[in-house]
């Protein structure tokens, strides 16, 4: 008795459990001893293999889904049911049933010709997430065209013959002199080879092709990027009006949220396209050449970047040009803490002690009031403590102005800001390195600061020209964490990460006594 139900279909579960003893037997050999050219050809055979059970099982999706048996297990959508179902990510389930939709509903041939192996998975994603997003773009993909069967070529003919019945339509039926709805740049793959005519006047013998197998004959002849490019033409000319509506709806979106956690900020949001351009390209700008030894992840240099672009816009002055105190980078230390930080270690003044220490003279229970209520260094919101390496870094070349308070707080005498390196010193140092002296690395003066290159400024370094090189702020960073000795020879000559050390403290000289 035939129920109508394909034969082959009812055996996908038998040949199912053939292809599952076949992996069983596959994933038993060890990959590493396989010779490298035989580990090369398996690897590629495999994608593509995946690659067909991937397209036949979004087709299954779409099956169930149409059938709507899955209501019966009481889910809340269908992409919670394979998520639960296949044990899936439920963000992974909603792409995959959006695309087993798209491929049953508006992108038939898609579907079949991945499944026979003529359509890789990114070709499909591809497809699939940029054409069939709107009613116009649906009706531009399922639209007849005439197509020169000339210039058809073998990309076409595949998805033209394996087209169903019911979808050939005589060529006499369509109109040749009606307007496309192809993008002008694809409407040259329409026409026999040397044709020049327009698309309404080529009077080149023509069949009948949909917006979809357009865009596979394409996918047969363009590599990923340009057939990304052609789709995404497509859609805009297919329906120009939903860009608009999307680009809007980016903006409805877009949002930066930068918010204090435990240790540090988090930051989360949202940028248009537009906008996430112009961060990129400014962040891959800062970022430069990292170091052969460079041990961080990507990510950790966009954060370092993205910090590198704020300082270089707080170091240029050019906001708050209409303030009395433009924006910048605002640290508040005690004297005691700021006179111990430029202390050499073991010579620290009496009556002070380094930052995060109760050492010292001061001994007494009023002192270690006095020192426990002292707020230590802060920032300029009252947030803290800063931690000494960051205070160093700063303190190395920034501006200090000097606030005296009274008893009741209030401020008593402000003296002028001095610079630790003055504007005529940077001058020089700029005039001599013209960029960063890393290595490799040529990063202008706009995003370097001054670094005691020879002998630390915590460590009783000199701010002096000879004692000075120009480093960008991620090659600042990495020289002071991997302690990198510096010495000039005619120029900077880096030492090995952990040469640098502190030099030694000069035993005190006895005074001689007097009769």
């Amino acid at each position: 008795m035939n129920d109508g139900t394909d034969d082959r279909a009812t055996d996908a579960l038998g040949l199912l459990t053939s292809i599952e003893t076949l992996v069983d037997g596959l994933c038993s050999l060890d990959p590493a001893a396989a010779p490298g050219s035989l580990a090369a050809e398996a690897s590629a055979r495999t994608v593509a293999i995946l690659d067909r059970l991937g397209a036949q099982r979004l087709g299954w999706l779409g099956r169930v889904e149409s059938e709507g048996a899955w209501m019966a297990e009481t889910m809340r959508s269908f992409a919670h049911w394979v998520a639960w179902k296949e044990g899936r990510g439920l963000p992974v389930a909603r792409r995959e049933v959006l695309a087993a939709t798209r491929l049953r509903d508006d992108l038939p041939a898609t579907l079949r010709a991945a499944r026979a192996g003529r359509l890789r998975g990114p070709q499909v994603d591809v497809l699939v997430r940029t054409l069939p997003t709107s009613d116009a773009r649906r009706a531009a993909l399922a639209a007849l065209h005439p197509q020169d069967d000339a210039h058809r070529g073998a990309q076409l003919e595949s998805s033209v013959a394996t087209r169903d019945d019911s979808t050939q339509v005589d060529s006499t039926q369509v109109d040749s002199t009606a307007p496309s709805l192809l993008p002008s740049s694809l409407e040259d793959h329409l026409h026999a080879p040397g044709c020049t005519a327009d698309v309404g006047r080529c009077t080149c013998p023509r069949q009948v092709v949909s917006g979809e197998q357009v865009m596979l004959g394409l996918a047969a002849r363009f590599d990923l990027r340009d057939l990304g490019s052609a789709a995404r033409r497509f859609a805009h000319v297919a329906d120009p009006e939903a860009d608009e509506r999307g680009y809007r709806h980016a903006q409805d979106r877009e949002h930066l949220d930068l918010s204090r956690t435990l240790g540090g900020y988090h930051v989360a949001g949202f940028l248009t396209e537009e906008h996430g351009q112009e961060l990129s390209t400014a962040l891959s700008a800062l970022i430069g050449v990292p170091p052969a030894d460079d041990r961080l992840r990507p990510t950790q240099r966009r954060a370092l970047a993205l910090a590198g672009l704020a300082r270089r816009v707080l170091d240029g002055g050019d906001l708050g040009r209409g303030s009395a105190v433009r924006p910048h980078l605002t640290v508040l230390v005690p004297w005691q803490d700021f006179e111990a930080l430029g202390a050499r270690p073991g010579t620290a003044h009496a009556g002070t002690a380094h930052p995060g220490t109760l050492a010292g003279d001061r001994t007494s229970a009023e002192s270690l009031r006095t020192e426990l209520c002292s707020p230590g260094p802060t920032w300029l919101d009252g947030t803290g403590p800063v931690p000494r390496e960051v205070l160093e870094r700063i303190a190395a070349d920034c501006s200090v102005t000097r606030v005296v308070f009274g008893p009741d707080s209030e401020v008593l005498d402000v003296g002028r800001a001095q610079r630790t390196f003055t504007a005529a010193r940077r001058k020089a140092v700029i005039a001599r390195d013209r960029t960063c002296v890393w290595r490799g690395c040529d990063a202008p003066p706009q995003i370097s600061e001054v670094h005691h290159a020879q002998v630390h400024w915590a460590d009783g370094g000199p701010t002096s020209t000879d004692n000075a090189a120009l480093l960008c702020w991620f090659h600042h960073r990495h020289v002071d964490q991997s302690r990198i000795a510096m010495t000039w020879r005619g120029g900077w000559h880096f030492g090995e990460p952990g040469s640098y050390g502190a030099p030694p403290v000069p035993e005190p000289v006895p005074r001689a006594r007097t009769g």
